[in-house]
Parts: structure tokens; sequence; C-alpha cells
């Protein structure tokens, strides 16, 4: 193994689920909030140390939260504002 470089793998396979959640406060408020979980491991290679490596680029867990707000009055009408994480 070099550091710096990248080693083709054979075969990666990742499973998963995704849990979102909408919630509207209000007619002008929307929060989102994301779960992700991802299982992703190295299935099959022409090197058998490597079948069941764990991926090294994929978060395992990942969390999100948007919230969007909408202007419904005044010289604004309708603009968005949306910020996340």
């Amino acid at each position: 193994d070099r550091p710096g470089f990248n080693i083709p793998l054979g075969e990666y396979t990742s499973r998963g689920v995704d849990v979102d959640v909408l919630w509207q406060i209000r007619n002008d408020w929307v929060l989102l909030g994301a779960y992700s979980y991802i299982d992703a491991y190295v299935s099959n290679d022409s090197n058998p140390a490597r079948i069941g490596v764990k991926g090294t680029d994929v978060a395992r867990h990942r969390w999100s939260a948007w919230s969007k707000y909408t202007f419904a009055k005044g010289p604004v009408n309708g603009l968005e504002l949306g910020a996340g994480a």
C-alpha cells in the first residue's frame, strides 16, 4: 500500500436505510430532518484479504437538518430563504 494513492477494488456493496421527516410548523415555515445508515464493504476482489473491509469513503451515519421560510406579505412576497447542514 502506498499512502496518497487510490487502489481499485473489485466490487463494493452498500446497504442501508434512509429516514426523512418533514414538519410544516406553519404555512410559511418548514423543517426537514434526515438520517441515513449505510453499511459499505468490499464484497469481491482479486485480493481475498480485502473482502469484507469496510469502506473508508462512505459515512456510516449521516444526519442533516434543513429549514425553509417563505415570505407571505410585503415587497418580498413569495421569497423563500432556506438553510441547512
